[in-house]
């Protein structure tokens, strides 16, 4: 019999454990319902193999990796109309084996109809999923987007840095250098005897 401290240590313990609370963890203990609760009874009938029903689960979480409560439900009407689906198939191989031709069309035509029924609801669970983890994704994409730094632009007319040096010439080419003399250059000597012209002036006689 267990003792009040060791009653009370249970208490505390309980206490303690929350159970999961990332979104991966809560979808995981939704999908362990539908494995080994009071629906995955429902859905796998005795003689059926409850392991292979747990194996399709596995794999479409896999898959599909949900993170919220609502993608969970999606993946589950997706496992149980893929369970189901096998089971009209199966029941469909059986019909075949065990009745003649006249006898197999009028049993397999209601069974077609809930084979199109579990091929329209698994799809329809797997377009709204894929529609709804798009949504998540773009907004996660969004918020990554509104989070991360942002560097400011340059104002109009302000100059980034300091202004470019001129350009250097070229080590091959010699840098030439002129100067303007300031001797200015006396008229040439004229031979005796000569007229001035227009252009030179006359010198004055002596």
């Amino acid at each position: 019999m267990a003792t009040e401290k060791q009653i009370e240590a249970n208490r505390l313990n309980a206490q303690k454990s929350t159970g999961p609370k990332t979104p991966e963890g809560k979808a995981h203990v939704c999908m362990n319902s539908l494995r080994h609760g009071m629906r995955a009874r429902a859905v796998v009938l005795p003689n059926e193999n409850e392991g292979r029903f747990h194996q399709l689960c596995d794999e479409l979480e896999a898959e599909w990796q949900p993170q919220t409560t609502t993608e969970m439900a999606l993946l589950e009407k997706m496992a149980i109309a893929q369970w189901k689906l096998v089971r009209a198939e199966r029941r469909e191989a059986s019909i075949c084996c065990a009745y003649p031709d006249e006898k197999q069309e009028t049993m397999l035509e209601p069974l077609a109809k809930f084979q199109e029924r579990f091929e329209r609801a698994f799809f329809r669970a797997l377009r709204e999923l894929e529609k709804l983890q798009k949504i998540h994704r773009q907004t996660a994409a969004a918020l990554r987007a509104k989070e991360a730094p942002t560097v400011p632009s340059p104002e109009p007319g302000h100059l980034q840095g300091p202004p470019p040096s001129p350009p250097q010439p070229s080590p091959d080419v010699p840098h030439l250098t002129y100067t303007m003399s300031t001797q200015t250059s006396s008229p040439a000597p004229r031979p005796n005897g000569t007229a001035p012209t227009a252009d030179t002036p006359a010198c004055p006689s002596v």
